[in-house]
């Protein structure tokens, strides 16, 4: 989508004649205040010409990248609605009884610390009971390490649980619906879930208000 945007720009403003070694500073900034980005995208869209500007110099069909001195543009932080503990008291009652599956992945994530993203990406045969931990690959950048982590004991029953819902080790545990099967999904799903059934549902508010 990025890459078709931007190449219609180039048609619309006739920069699509541009030999590669012509492309200056301000060509690409003309483009991007055309496309009228946000920040987020103007950042994303930066990133993704100054790597396709680093592949031709590597193979020597320039000898700049005009992208490295645009600077990236501030992003504004949205404020994240926290709740409480005291609306914990109802959220967890709430799930349990509607959205069992969702629960579950709440009670394994709220015991163990680690990140959305890192728990989409356990698989059954990296998981050991009897030892209490598993393993994990944690991204950062471009560095990819495995990390052994601890699993808790009040969450040993739920972990205990998912696991005999398949008998294939390759299998992701948290998968479509989150429970077990061979696709992973994407850490928005879990937000996204979060947002519909806790923040913004109205089942939860009027059991708090019974």
């Amino acid at each position: 989508v990025a890459k078709s945007r931007f190449c219609k720009a180039l048609d619309t403003i006739n920069y699509s004649f541009l030999n590669v070694e012509d492309i200056k500073i301000r060509h690409i900034l003309t483009v991007f205040d055309y496309l009228k980005l946000t920040p987020n995208y103007f950042n994303k869209f930066r990133q993704y010409l100054s790597d396709i500007f680093k592949i031709l110099i590597k193979f020597d069909c320039t000898d700049v990248n005009p992208v490295r001195d645009i600077e990236k543009e501030t992003i504004e932080k949205k404020f994240r609605e926290i709740i409480s503990d005291e609306e914990l008291k109802y959220v967890d009652p709430f799930l349990e009884k509607n959205y069992y599956s969702f629960y579950r992945y709440r009670m394994i994530f709220g015991y163990s610390g680690g990140r959305t993203a890192e728990f989409m990406r356990i698989q059954k045969k990296y998981v050991d009971l009897e030892k209490q931990e598993y393993k994990v690959l944690i991204k950062k950048g471009k560095q990819y390490t495995w990390v052994t982590k601890i699993i808790m004991l009040d969450s040993v029953p739920y972990w205990k649980e998912i696991l005999e819902m398949t008998d294939n080790p390759d299998d992701y545990i948290f998968s479509v619906g989150l429970v077990p099967g061979p696709k992973q999904i994407r850490p928005y799903q879990i937000t996204k879930r979060w947002e519909r059934l806790v923040k913004k549902s109205e089942k939860k508010k009027k059991k708090k208000d019974e």
